[in-house]
């Protein structure tokens, strides 16, 4: 268990377990959004400040997620406060837009998925009922159905069915209706971590060392669910992440381990052993067809290492997440590659840093965003914005192409766990219970 004064990314069966209380006031109440007008009072100034101090340090319709952002994505929402739905009154840890934009499911520590409609829970005149919500959110918990733990996992399927990972052990499959699901039993630790590949198959990785690919077709019985099994580590897997076409995955463990593994053949083709002193808190397989045989690995250690599957060892090992004066470590919690330009890679830590790549320059930092006040609970890119969210509440948008800070808002009263932007919607879910979406119409 990390202690409290670990500043490493804290893993869900860590919090889990370190005794951390959950705040059980009114969730209405804990949503208040009071800070974020002073908050906004005071951007403007702290944004200036933080500008010139940037500039002395550096001198289903599947909409296009490439399409240059404008107006209120850059300017900030009219309704700062955003459309606040109160679903939980205990912490949101996870979240899945599905691929359509038309609703997020957010999995929660009360043991319960609750999906939100985003097509149209904002009104015309762009304002919204502070506390009220316009779509009521669908649970997906029942006596029957559902989870026993803390969901810690969720992913959309292409064709809008949901697949959810626990810290019992089990995936569950819902149904369209989202009434009732099938458990899909095989890991016999927590799920850390459940990735779709198609309308067919997923991939789970857990704390039982395994990597499990799952068909998941309307078709197949319960007997023909779990295809395949590989023992990946000797150590928990802590992320996962499919390489260019989807045929290949990246592991990382909590050993400081990474693996490379063929999904079709089950055969593991990389293990890179201590790759990372302290856990692997997250890996990278890259989407661009250029540099389809690399990945990515981030650790506790704050380093960033850049691996190349033809290769033995690291290609670029980078140490972006340690302070130079006091070597303090922050643990590289968010690996992204913009689908806008795949030259870039995007990196954040628990160092509250958000660092802007240049591949082309043997990883060069363009940019250092800096303005977070606390670790770096959740990051998202969309287009030439990358969204953080913090454990303070606050999120931030930055432009990651010309290294400037647009706006911050109050997203939540407590960690940020999870962010997610549609064609008009932002969605930040968090520790607070609460869903926040900002009309960007």
């Amino acid at each position: 268990m990390a202690s409290k004064s670990d500043n490493s990314h804290v893993r869900l069966e860590e919090y889990a377990s370190s005794g951390l209380a959950v705040d059980s006031e009114d969730v209405g109440d804990t949503l208040s959004r009071l800070k974020n007008n002073r908050y906004m009072e005071a951007f403007d100034t702290a944004f200036e400040e933080l500008a010139a101090a940037e500039a002395a340090r550096t001198g289903f319709q599947k909409h296009d997620l490439t399409a240059q952002l404008t107006g209120a994505w850059v300017q900030g929402p009219c309704t700062p406060e955003g459309e606040v739905h109160a679903v939980s009154a205990q912490p949101l840890m996870c979240m899945s837009m599905s691929a359509d934009e038309s609703e997020v499911v957010m999995g929660s520590s009360d043991h319960a998925l609750y999906v939100i409609p985003i097509s149209s829970n904002s009104s015309s005149s762009g304002r919204a009922s502070r506390g009220a919500s316009t779509s009521r959110p669908k649970t997906l918990y029942t006596k029957k159905f559902g989870h026993t733990e803390w969901v810690t996992c969720v992913t959309h399927l292409p064709d809008r069915r949901i697949v959810s990972g626990g810290m019992d052990s089990k995936l569950c499959l819902w149904d369209a209706t989202g009434v009732k699901c099938e458990d899909l039993v095989g890991h016999s630790g927590s799920v850390s971590c459940v990735l779709s590949l198609n309308d067919e198959m997923v991939v789970s990785v857990g704390y039982d060392k395994m990597l499990r690919l799952w068909n998941v077709s309307r078709r197949a019985s319960s007997s023909q669910r779990e295809v395949s099994g590989v023992k990946v580590s000797t150590a928990p897997i802590l992320d996962v992440s499919l390489l260019y076409e989807g045929q290949r995955a990246v592991c990382g463990d909590r050993d400081g381990g990474v693996q490379l593994i063929d999904l079709q053949t089950s055969k593991i083709l990389r293990k890179h052993a201590s790759a990372h002193r302290g856990h692997t808190t997250s890996v990278l397989g890259s989407q661009s067809e250029e540099t389809a045989s690399c990945f990515f690995s981030g650790g506790q250690d704050g380093a960033v290492r850049v691996w190349d599957s033809r290769q033995k060892e690291a290609t670029h090992s980078l140490e972006l997440h340690i302070d130079p004066r006091s070597s303090k470590k922050g643990a590289v919690g968010f690996l992204c590659e913009p689908k806008e330009d795949p030259n870039v890679l995007i990196t954040a830590g628990a160092d509250g840093v958000i660092n802007v790549l240049d591949k082309r320059q043997s990883y060069d930092v363009m940019y250092s965003f800096t303005e977070h006040l606390d670790f770096i609970y959740s990051l998202h890119v969309r287009s030439q914005l990358c969204f953080s969210g913090a454990g303070n509440g606050m999120l931030h948008v930055h432009d990651w192409k010309t290294g400037k800070l647009l706006y911050g808002l109050g997203a939540n009263e407590a960690a940020v766990r999870a962010i997610a932007a549609s064609k008009n919607q932002l969605v930040a879910a968090g520790d607070d219970g609460g869903v926040i979406v900002y009309d960007m119409k």
